[in-house]
């Protein structure tokens, strides 16, 4: 945990009692939210589709917020592509892997 988990939204999807996928979204300036912290336990049975496909429009109900930003990890860029996220940003190191800016306007 750090500070930053106080003013995020958890969004997180169970299974058998157990969390399976889990992201966090938090104010970084006026009317744009970031998220980070995506984590699935299995890949590629459409949980990760299923926990954008319902924190999306939460994140934008709660936080009415205007854009959605992402550091991506550069493989998962196409992933994210598909909800309607926008590289903006050349690729870059973070903690030794290749992260990609990305964002989501929802106006």
């Amino acid at each position: 945990m750090d500070d930053v988990d106080y003013r995020s939204v958890h969004c997180f999807l169970w299974d058998n009692g157990h969390v399976t996928a889990y992201l966090r979204a938090y104010p970084v300036e006026e009317n744009t939210v970031k998220v980070g912290r995506v984590l699935t336990l299995n890949h590629g049975n459409g949980t990760g589709r299923e926990l954008m496909q319902r924190s999306i429009p939460a994140i934008i109900r709660m936080m009415h917020c205007k854009k959605i930003c992402m550091d991506a990890q550069k493989y998962a860029v196409g992933f994210y592509e598909k909800f309607g996220f926008i590289t903006v940003s050349d690729d870059f190191l973070e903690e030794g892997i290749v992260h990609a800016a990305m964002e989501l306007s929802v106006e």
